[in-house]
């Protein structure tokens, strides 16, 4: 589908916009302050039509979508013409009017869309708009703050102090860093936003954007979903066989990063012992980070002391895990015996001790 488009002026006389959240006249100098700082680009048309091109089959119906959105302050018009290729001679081709005024708001929130509130229907839903601002949270981990930044634009001719206020009856896990200041005329602040998961299931936070030397205010609606870091152990279990008491035993387990950034780990010192706390691991590092999109090696190390069966539960914290990441490591642990003797002269046998000097007595040898 073609647009067609003109602008005209609103008239100068006009001085509010269609709520208490709009405002419609504006010097130029503001304008222009404004609108450069606002997303989108006023050469291109401000309606446009979804699907744009296709095809309707016979005695079929297409629904179409016509969306108006505005990057300056003006009234515009047009019409939108349908290309119909294959149409009877005689035919008219379809064609609507569509008209829409621009106007400049009190306060614009610079966020990127969100159907959060059309598509999960929040506890909210009876207080919001549709069209209420929703800044979404997705956190990787949990009991670490995850921050978020955004702009709020003052497109009025004063400056204006505003003031976050959370609304939530219970503690919020969400914080606003800039709670309350000044936005100049024309100009933008930053906000920031943190958020603390402690579960995997979502979180919504109603707050409220007041601006109290114009007696507004304008809800604001946080979401925050979090989910597991993928850290993970490359084995979930590592078996060293049998061994014999004495003789040490190495063997390496890879600490796998599968996020995009770095993860702090720790060993839990009491999960070095082993069951029954009489043997013990030795594990490096015990501590330490690693990086976004790489791995670890751990290198495990077990002497046996005693001949037993042994198994260890070892545990590895992640920071922002909710549970440690667990190996299982076993051994059969056997001593082995060794008996040297000499058979004596009389044909008894006498073992030779160690750590002991032990003397042998060849008699009389007759030399070549």
């Amino acid at each position: 589908m073609d647009s067609c488009y003109k602008i005209s002026n609103p008239k100068q006389d006009e001085s509010s916009g269609s709520g208490p959240g709009s405002s419609l006249s504006r010097p130029p100098s503001a304008c222009s302050s404004v609108l450069s700082l606002l997303k989108g680009n006023p050469e291109l048309p401000p309606f446009s039509v979804e699907p744009r091109i296709g095809t309707i089959n016979p005695g079929a119906t297409q629904n179409f979508s016509v969306c108006f959105s505005p990057v300056e302050v003006a009234q515009f018009q047009g019409r939108l013409l349908c290309s119909i290729p294959n149409l009877q001679n005689g035919d008219q081709a379809p064609c609507i009017t569509v008209s829409g005024q621009g106007l400049l708001p009190n306060v614009h929130f610079d966020l990127e869309d969100s159907d959060y509130i059309r598509s999960n229907r929040p506890k909210f839903s009876w207080l919001l708009d549709p069209s209420t601002p929703v800044l979404e949270f997705k956190a990787i981990g949990f009991s670490a703050p995850t921050r978020r930044s955004f702009n709020v634009v003052n497109p009025t001719r004063k400056a204006y102090d505003f003031k976050w206020r959370c609304e939530d009856t219970a503690a919020s896990p969400f914080h606003c860093l800039t709670s309350f200041g000044t936005i100049p005329s024309g100009k933008k602040v930053e906000m920031c936003f943190e958020f603390v998961a402690e579960h995997q299931e979502t979180v919504e936070s109603l707050w409220s954007f007041l601006i109290e030397n114009l007696s507004l205010s304008f809800p604001f609606l946080c979401v925050g979903t979090a989910r597991e870091p993928c850290v993970y152990l490359d084995r979930p279990h590592l078996d060293f066989g049998e061994l014999v008491v004495g003789h040490k035993v190495e063997q390496t387990v890879d600490l796998v990063n599968a996020e995009e950034e770095p993860f702090q780990f720790s060993v839990v010192q009491l999960s070095l012992l082993s069951e029954d706390q009489q043997s013990s691991l030795t594990l490096k590092p015990m501590n330490g980070t690693v990086m976004s999109k790489n791995r670890l090696p751990l290198l495990v190390s077990f002497t046996p002391s005693l001949e037993r069966y042994v198994h260890f539960r070892l545990n590895l914290k992640v920071k922002r895990k909710l549970e440690p990441l667990l190996l299982n490591v076993k051994a059969d642990c056997f001593n082995m015996s060794v008996v040297v003797q000499i058979q004596e002269h009389d044909e008894s046998l006498r073992e030779i001790l160690p750590n002991h000097e032990n003397t042998l007595d060849f008699g009389k040898v007759i030399t070549p």
